[in-house]
């Protein structure tokens, strides 16, 4: 009896803001359960029929999280991090910040 490995390829988005700016193509291995936004890598923690949930832990304070909704493309994704920013004078003291964003990501057309 023969046998073989039959991995999936990562599934590659076109991505783009709920505003319609073009961002990072999106790609997903769910045979490794890690997921990269550009740069950005994430775990993959919760795969069901319906949605994608994946997260980007820091050595600092905070963390991202990625929700896709795998019907329609749909996501959305928030960070709460301790940020600084400059100020007149230097740096301001660490403070914790949060944001939230949306867009939607689609198999490129061939």
């Amino acid at each position: 009896m023969a046998s073989h490995v039959c991995l999936a390829a990562p599934l590659v988005l076109k991505c783009k803001t709920d505003t319609g700016t073009p961002t990072p193509d999106l790609t997903i291995d769910l045979d490794n359960r890690t997921m990269s936004w550009g740069p950005a890598k994430y775990e993959i923690r919760s795969v069901t029929d319906r949605y994608i949930t994946a997260i980007q832990e820091t050595n600092r304070v905070g963390a991202e999280v990625w929700v896709l909704d795998r019907t329609t493309g749909e996501y959305q994704r928030a960070y709460v991090e301790m940020t600084q920013r400059a100020v007149q004078g230097g740096i301001a003291p660490p403070e914790l910040t949060s944001a939230a964003y949306r867009g939607t990501c689609t198999r490129p057309l061939l």
